[in-house]
């Protein structure tokens, strides 16, 4: 009911910031410090398992897109791209928006996306909090079926535990 006033055949989401914006906006944030654990615990296995890592921020922007080179370039085409804006507003049902949404983790299977080129893939989303509690971002496995696996909900909810303790050593 959230994403009605979409047209599921209509336009991608819009890609928001791009080359030094986008640069400048991933080193000022505060999940650019924890990427290194976040590309040790999933994105070089994700990358061999022919799957995506993508994390955001609290807007539902991607900030970064890693993993499988092949499906990067699959991806492109519907926007789910460093920079676009994936939230439920602007992409409808899609695991990294609507864990932000629900601030909670979720699985979104093929056919629940809304939008009509997003539904061959499946992801899975934890959100991510900041050492205060708020809401910062969230991290999501998108690709083949196996992206929302039940296996990928326990792996991407022990990551998303892991990069926010990551966050408070910090601090």
């Amino acid at each position: 009911a959230r994403c009605l006033h979409l047209d599921p055949d209509g336009p991608p989401p819009p890609v928001e910031l791009t080359d030094a914006d986008l640069a400048g906006y991933r080193a000022d944030h505060p999940l650019d410090a924890v990427m290194p654990a976040i590309r040790k615990l999933l994105v070089e296995d994700a990358a061999q398992a022919g799957l995506l890592v993508a994390v955001s921020d609290v807007h539902g922007r991607l900030l970064w897109v890693e993993g499988s080179a092949d499906l990067r370039r699959r991806a492109e085409s519907m926007h789910f791209v460093e920079g676009a804006l994936w939230s439920e507003a602007a992409a409808g049902t899609n695991a990294p928006g609507t864990s932000l949404v629900l601030d909670q983790p979720v699985q979104i299977y093929g056919a629940e996306h809304l939008m009509s080129p997003v539904t061959g893939w499946s992801c899975t989303a934890a959100p991510l909090h900041g050492p205060d509690g708020a809401l910062i971002g969230s991290l999501d496995i998108t690709g083949t079926q196996e992206a929302a696996a039940p296996h990928t909900l326990r792996l991407v909810k022990v990551a998303a535990a892991a990069v926010e303790a990551e966050l408070r050593l910090l601090q």
